[in-house]
């Protein structure tokens, strides 16, 4: 980040010890799970991901925020997020990363959905149960970003 001159932090977030499939509600999403053994994650996940960041010098502006995306309570927000990345997948935790995140989103900033188009997991059902929600169409460009992703990007 810093070669290009970006001096925000990154905050990152995960529970970084798997998914629960007793807590998704839809089927498709349940039987994903299971299939990928997501409940059971190495004990060592956290430390990859910390060491991963300082082997290319990328962890003087990260903060890592440990926690369950769909339990609000738990989670630090930032007041300000020009960049949203959300890759969790399932319908609970992407609805929940919307509702938490998207009003703090500036004018401009831009929300990538990883997994949007797969049609394994019900993550597209999530963002387009959230558009409709927040009643925001007319206040977003909603466009196709790679065979799998969504890139929303709020007007100024």
């Amino acid at each position: 980040m810093e070669d290009y001159g970006i001096d925000s932090e990154l905050h990152l977030y995960d529970t970084f010890d798997g998914c629960r499939s007793e807590a998704l509600t839809q089927p498709e999403d349940r039987r994903f799970s299971d299939a990928l053994g997501l409940q059971h994650v190495s004990e060592c996940y956290e430390e990859s991901a910390v060491s991963l960041l300082e082997r290319f010098s990328l962890n003087s502006k990260v903060v890592f925020h440990k926690g369950d995306i769909t339990n609000p309570n738990d989670t630090i927000v930032p007041d300000k997020i020009s960049l949203l990345h959300l890759d969790v997948d399932f319908y609970e935790p992407t609805l929940s990363a919307l509702r938490l995140f998207y009003d703090r989103v500036v004018p401009g900033g831009t929300i990538i959905v990883d997994d949007y188009y797969l049609n394994l997991v019900n993550c597209r059902q999530a963002v387009d149960n959230f558009v409709l929600e927040k009643d925001i169409a007319e206040f977003i460009d909603m466009n196709r970003f790679s065979s799998f992703s969504l890139i929303m990007k709020k007007r100024q």
